[in-house]
């Protein structure tokens, strides 16, 4: 894929990671991100599917990220 708009140029970027389910197969991004420059990581103690069990706390962390 190519970004066309400049998107090679993002300077925010933000990993949640829900706690909240097993396996928890977004632990090894979180703890590489939490880290990183340029990232946010967020630990969150929400299952998996967080846009249908918390979309309101999911749009709470994702508009703060902007």
């Amino acid at each position: 894929m190519q970004l066309v708009s400049g998107g090679a140029e993002v300077v925010k970027r933000t990993y949640i990671y829900a706690t909240g389910w097993v396996p928890g197969l977004g632990q090894p991004f979180f703890e590489r991100y939490q880290y990183q420059s340029g990232w946010t990581a967020i630990s969150v103690p929400f299952g998996h599917y967080v846009m249908i069990d918390k979309p309101d706390d999911l749009a709470r962390m994702l508009m703060s990220a902007i």
